[in-house]
């Protein structure tokens, strides 16, 4: 069986600089050799490169996980109480702004072509499992245990399920898309 990655969304958000000691210390999965990261612009591309026995074709690109860098400067500590009151200006100190690589999007434009896509996926699961990951991963993967959703939560995995929805009558929720 093939291992598979269906309805893949993810808003998972990482700070460059944990980002790349995330990818140092990955477990990296069977089929993949090997990850180069590739910088252009404000666009972070991962590449995967296969093991020698994978059998994949000389000219298919393996799948890759992009990610848009964005600086965002942290908020500021509210003061406590409501009376408090703000300091002046020249009194505040200046707040460095953090690069953050953020996967964000739904299918082909976090987790695109297809070779070593179950792998990339696993690699994308353990970055949203990092404790400073923020945002969501939600997909339903098809492997040796059959259908499976996955849903991880500001760095926690949390319960989920996969539903099956009649979309033809009025009572479907919202969320569901309806295809004819």
């Amino acid at each position: 069986m093939t291992n598979q990655v269906f309805n893949l969304h993810s808003t998972v958000e990482i700070p460059l600089d944990d980002l790349h000691d995330v990818v140092e210390a990955l477990d990296l999965p069977s089929e993949i050799d090997s990850l180069t990261t590739t910088r252009r612009n404000s666009i972070l591309v991962l590449e995967s490169e296969a093991i020698d026995d994978v059998d994949i074709g000389q000219y298919t690109p393996t799948a890759n996980l992009k990610a848009t860098i964005e600086e965002k400067r942290p908020e500021r500590p509210k003061p406590d109480g409501l009376w408090a009151q703000p300091e002046p200006e020249e009194e505040q100190e200046e707040i460095d702004p953090v690069t953050y690589a953020g996967f964000k999007g739904y299918g082909e434009s976090v987790l695109y072509n297809n070779a070593l896509q179950y792998p990339m996926f696993q690699i994308l699961r353990q970055i949203a499992l990092h404790e400073e990951a923020t945002g969501t991963l939600t997909a339903i993967v098809l492997d040796d245990d059959g259908l499976r959703p996955v849903k991880i939560v500001d760095g926690e995995e949390r319960d989920a399920e996969v539903a099956v929805v009649d979309t033809a009558t009025d009572d479907a929720p919202d969320w569901v898309e309806q295809h004819s």
